[in-house]
């Protein structure tokens, strides 16, 4: 875990290391959410991402108070993360409503992995479709398509 906590090479590696530890490298969720937090090192994020998708699961509390991080690196590679759950289709529904448009991209992104559960948010996707972020409307338009509204 200090070796993704620095700022070394060796943290791309870390984190593949930590994913395929599953659940037991639990306690290497706050050093992966930080490596969320340096979107200078875009090459990091990914690999972020991969891990916590492997370590974690929605109900993680960590997680759940990561949407509320004041970084919008955080908040969006946790929607990212969540988009591999079904019950998680409440919380990105939330994060709809993010003051971040990169955050409401990764949500509205994600709420199309969920099928079914996402079924839900529909209405607040498609108000989506009036935002004046030509990305965020696109976004919606194609997860309202998978969610087989459009």
């Amino acid at each position: 875990i200090g070796v993704v906590k620095d700022n070394s090479a060796d943290q791309e590696n870390a984190a593949r290391t930590l994913a395929s530890f599953g659940p037991e490298a639990e306690s290497a969720i706050p050093a992966l959410l930080d490596l969320l937090a340096k979107s200078w090192n875009d090459y990091l994020w990914p690999e972020a991402i991969a891990a916590l998708q492997h370590i974690a699961s929605e109900k993680s509390p960590l997680l759940q108070a990561a949407l509320k991080n004041p970084n919008p690196n955080i908040r969006s590679g946790v929607a990212k993360v969540l988009g591999q759950f079904p019950g998680a289709a409440p919380i990105l529904t939330e994060a709809l409503n993010d003051s971040s448009n990169r955050v409401r991209l990764a949500a509205v992104s994600s709420l199309g992995n969920l099928k079914g559960s996402a079924t839900p948010a529909i209405p607040q996707i498609r108000s989506m479709l009036q935002d004046d972020s030509r990305t965020i409307r696109e976004a919606a338009a194609k997860t309202l398509q998978k969610l087989g509204d459009r």
